[in-house]
């Protein structure tokens, strides 16, 4: 939050929308880690409105 001056809110919606996507994974009493990108497969389209950024994604 201090690095990039943005608020609490605003760093729950960006960590929100990484575990949506399946990019990290938060683990209760650990914290949240990110996972091998190898695993991973983008279930947003170019275009899709996104809950997180509120606009469309231009990917």
């Amino acid at each position: 939050m201090a690095t990039y001056e943005v608020a609490r809110e605003t760093v729950r919606s960006a960590v929100s929308a990484l575990a949506n996507e399946g990019l990290v994974t938060p683990l209760s009493g650990v914290g949240t880690v990110v996972r091998d990108l190898g695993t991973w497969t983008c279930h947003s389209q170019p275009g899709d409105a996104h809950p997180a950024w509120g606009e469309h994604h231009r990917g």
